[in-house]
C-alpha cells in the first residue's frame, strides 16, 4: 500500500526544489556558453582560415561576442529542444515497452503504479517495462508533464511485492518534487556533448569533410573532441552534485510512503548486486535510475571519489540511512506494544525478555512471538527481519543463533553436509530426475556437483503444468532484446569447496544467470529458487 505525503512536506520539498533546479539550470547554462564558444571559434576558423582569422585579428571582441551570441541562440534553441522532447521519445530511448495486459507480473506492477497514481495526485503516471535480464527501476517526466514509472524484467522478477512498492514509492517521489523532469533534461543536455565527440570521432558527413578538404580539420578535431569531453564532465558533475542528495530525499519520502524501510533497503541491495543494464541503456540517462546501469564500483563504495563521481549515493550508505529509520520503527512497535499490554504507567512489562521476537511480515512488525510460534507462521523463514524484545538490533532470523539452531533441528536426518549460501541452513539431501542433488527447503535453491546439471536437463521424468511452461517461454521471448550480459563480482561462495562462485549465463537457449563455482577441480551448480526448473523446460522447448 501506498499512502500519500503529508501535504506540508510536499510543499516544503517543492520550493526546496525549484530553487535548486532553477540554481542547476543557470550552472548548467553558463557552462554550456563557456564551452560552445570556443568550439564554434575553432570551427569557424576550421571552415575557412583565411576569411576569418583576419577578421578576429583586427576585432577580436567583435568576433568572439558575435561566437557568444551564436552560442547563446544555439543553446537556447537546444534547452528549448531537450524540454520539448516527448516522454514517447525518452522512452523509445530507454528501450522501454508498455507493460503487457495479459503479463501476470506485469499487472500487478501496473496495480502499484496505480497506487502510486492516487497517493501522489499525479495522473497519468504509465508503467513501462525494459526487457532485459538487469534490475533497475526508472522515472521520467516530458515538458508536458507526461510521467512515467518503468522497470527492467529482471527487477519484476526478483523483487517480492513489498520490495516492488517500495521502489515505486520511490520513483514516484522523484516525480511529486520534479527530480524527473530536471534529470530528464539535463540528460538531454549533457548528451549534446557525447553527440559532438562521436560526430566529430567520425571522418564521414558533409561538415567534417569540407573542413577536411580545407586542411585544417586535422589540428581541430582533437581540440575539440577536448572541449567536448571537458563540457560534459563539468555539466555532468554540476548535476551529479544535486542529484545525489535528491536520491536521498527520494529514499526518505518513499518511506513515509510505503511505510517499509526494510523493503527499500532489501530492493537496493538485490539490484546492487545484480547486472543492471549498462549495456542496454545510454550513459547520459543513468542518473533516471534508482541505481546507476553503467558498469562502475562507484556506487558500492564510500568515499571521497565515490561522493565526487557517482552518479548516485554509495549503496551502502542509502541502505545504513534505512536501517536507521526501521530502528526508529523498532522502538515505536516496542513501546505501542507495551502500551496495548499493560497501560501507559506501568513501569516493566517484561518486554525486555529476549526468548521474545518481533517479526517483519508482509512489511510489518508482528509480536512478540516466541521462537515456536514464529516457525510455525508460513510466512516465517530465515530471510525475515526481526528483532529481540531486549534490544533494537534489526538482524535475519538466519543471523540470531537460536533461532538458526531450531531451523536446523527441521533438517535432522536429511543433512547433506552442505549449507544454503543464501539462508546459511543445512541443504537436504534429495534427488532430482534421478541424479543427486541438495535442496534449501527455504529458498528453493538447488546445489548441484560438477556435471550433475547435464544429466538433469537431457532427463524427461519431471513434468511441468502449462502455466509454468508458458511463464517459462514469456519470459525468455523478453529477453531477445538483450545486447549482452555483465555483473558484479560474485556474492556467495561455494558450499562444497569454499570458492568464490562466478555468474554466467547457462545457455543462449535459456539466459538464466546461475552460479558456478570458480575452483575447476570442483565446478559445483548453485540454482536459485525456479531456475533449475526453468532451465529445464527452456531446453526441452529448444530440442
Amino acid at each position: 500500500m501506498i499512502h500519500p505525503l503529508p501535504v506540508h512536506t510536499v510543499l516544503e520539498e517543492k520550493l526546496r526544489t525549484k530553487r535548486s533546479t532553477q540554481l542547476l539550470f543557470v550552472l548548467l547554462f553558463l557552462f554550456y556558453l563557456l564551452f560552445f564558444t570556443p568550439m564554434l571559434v575553432v570551427i569557424l576558423l576550421s571552415l575557412d582560415f583565411r576569411a576569418f582569422f583576419p577578421l578576429m585579428k583586427n576585432n577580436i571582441w567583435t568576433f568572439n561576442v558575435s561566437a557568444a551570441l551564436i552560442a547563446l541562440l544555439i543553446a537556447i534553441v537546444h534547452f528549448r529542444l531537450a524540454r520539448r522532447k516527448t516522454l514517447e521519445e525518452i522512452l523509445t530511448q530507454l528501450g522501454a515497452k508498455p507493460v503487457d495486459p495479459k503479463d501476470m507480473y506485469h499487472k500487478y506492477f501496473k496495480n502499484i503504479v496505480i497506487e502510486a497514481e492516487s497517493a501522489t495526485g499525479i495522473r497519468p503516471i504509465f508503467p513501462v517495462v525494459i526487457p532485459i535480464i538487469g534490475c533497475n527501476a526508472f522515472s521520467v517526466e516530458d515538458g508536458n508533464h507526461k510521467s512515467a514509472i518503468g522497470v527492467t524484467e529482471g527487477l519484476l522478477a526478483r523483487l517480492d511485492r513489498p520490495q516492488l512498492t517500495a521502489v515505486v514509492s520511490h520513483e514516484a517521489a522523484h516525480i511529486v518534487h520534479g527530480d524527473t523532469k530536471l534529470a530528464t533534461t539535463a540528460s538531454s543536455i549533457m548528451g549534446a556533448f557525447d553527440l559532438m565527440r562521436i560526430l566529430l570521432g567520425k571522418s564521414r558527413g558533409l561538415i567534417v569533410t569540407h573542413i577536411t578538404k580545407k586542411g585544417y580539420f586535422a589540428l581541430a578535431r582533437p581540440f575539440l573532441r577536448l572541449l567536448a569531453g571537458v563540457g560534459k564532465w563539468i555539466t555532468g558533475f554540476i548535476y551529479l552534485a544535486i542529484s545525489r542528495k535528491r536520491e536521498y530525499l527520494a529514499d526518505a519520502h518513499a518511506v513515509d510512503m510505503c511505510k517499509d524501510p526494510l523493503s527499500l533497503a532489501e530492493a537496493l541491495n538485490k539490484i546492487s548486486q545484480k547486472y543492471r543494464g549498462s549495456l542496454t541503456i545510454s550513459s547520459s540517462y543513468s542518473s533516471l535510475f534508482i541505481l546507476s546501469p553503467l558498469d562502475s564500483r562507484l556506487d558500492e563504495e564510500d568515499g571521497f571519489l565515490a561522493d565526487l563521481f557517482s552518479t548516485h549515493p554509495p549503496v551502502a550508505r542509502r541502505i545504513g540511512k534505512l536501517m536507521r529509520w526501521a530502528r526508529t520503527d523498532v522502538l515505536m512497535v516496542r513501546e505501542e506494544t507495551r502500551k496495548i499490554r499493560f497501560g501507559r504507567t506501568h513501569p516493566s512489562d517484561g518486554s525486555q525478555d529476549t526468548s521474545h521476537f518481533f517479526a517483519n511480515i508482509n512489511g510489518k512488525w508482528e509480536g512478540p512471538f516466541l521462537p515456536s510460534q514464529l516457525l510455525s507462521m508460513e510466512l516465517f523463514s530465515p530471510d525475515t527481519w526481526i528483532f529481540r524484545n531486549s534490544d533494537d538490533k534489526i538482524k535475519r532470523a538466519s543471523d540470531e543463533p537460536s533461532l538458526l539452531s531450531l531451523f536446523k533441528q527441521n533438517t535432522l536426518g536429511m543433512d547433506s553436509g552442505y549449507q544454503c549460501p543464501r539462508c546459511k541452513l543445512p541443504l537436504v539431501e534429495t534427488s532430482y530426475e534421478g541424479a543427486p542433488a541438495s535442496h534449501c527447503d527455504f529458498c528453493k535453491g538447488y546445489l548441484l556437483k560438477s556435471g550433475v546439471l547435464e544429466r538433469i536437463i537431457v532427463r524427461r521424468d519431471e513434468e511441468f503444468s502449462e502455466d509454468e511452461i508458458e511463464r517459462a517461454k514469456t519470459w525468455r521471448n523478453e529477453q531477445e532484446n538483450v545486447r549482452g550480459w555483465n555483473c558484479n563480482l560474485p556474492r556467495i561462495g561455494c558450499p562444497i569447496c569454499g570458492k568464490s562462485m562466478h555468474k554466467y549465463i547457462h545457455s543462449v537457449f535459456t539466459m538464466v544467470v546461475i552460479d558456478k563455482c570458480s575452483k575447476g577441480s570442483c565446478g559445483a551448480i548453485w540454482c536459485d529458487g525456479g531456475e533449475m526448473e526453468k532451465i529445464q523446460i527452456l531446453v526441452e522447448e529448444a530440442t
